[in-house]
């Protein structure tokens, strides 16, 4: 019979065996070096994001960069999630933050929701006089940015800080359990 320490020593020696037989190299399955996927959303759609408060061009230089809130999925609008408490702060600290709103309140599809992110990136950034942008995204849509750092590499560069609060990475359990 074995002792719990001899269980351990057998486990961490198979993790290890595991562990090294991975090729982690392989990296064929992630494209990072590519600028991603032309955008599919018109560009008459999007010339109208992001909506910013405070002057872009004005990012003082001791700020992290102007801030793009992104709201949760369903909310009316990011102005209206983030315009209490959260914005009146920046706005006394004049430090520049856009807002957008990805189409059908985040409940679309994420792909275009992610341009909408993407877009509204690059146009902050040059607007700011290349200053690296932060963004702030809740639930749902905490995880858009995210994606759009995924399929628009080109845009990792242009980010300084990405906040997700109370993000669903990995699903939300009550609504998975009302599933058959």
């Amino acid at each position: 019979m074995c002792s719990n320490a001899m269980l351990l020593v057998i486990l961490s020696i198979f993790i290890i065996k595991t562990a090294n037989s991975l090729n982690c190299s392989d990296s064929t399955s992630t494209l990072v070096d590519w600028p991603g996927t032309l955008l599919s959303v018109p560009a008459d759609s999007l010339t109208k994001l992001p909506k910013c408060a405070g002057d872009l061009t004005r990012v003082i230089s001791n700020h992290a960069g102007p801030i793009l809130f992104v709201p949760g999925t369903g909310a009316k609008s990011a102005i209206a999630q983030f315009s209490r408490g959260r914005t009146l702060e920046l706005n006394k600290l004049d430090w520049p933050h856009c807002f957008v709103d990805p189409p059908d309140y985040g409940f679309g599809d994420i792909q275009i929701s992610g341009e909408y992110i993407a877009f509204s990136i690059r146009t902050m950034y040059e607007c700011a006089n290349r200053h690296r942008v932060n963004t702030i995204g809740h639930s749902q849509d905490g995880m858009t940015p995210r994606w759009a750092l995924r399929f628009w590499p080109d845009i990792r560069s242009l980010v300084n800080n990405m906040i997700d609060l109370v993000p669903v990475y990995h699903g939300i359990e009550t609504i998975t359990a009302s599933y058959p």
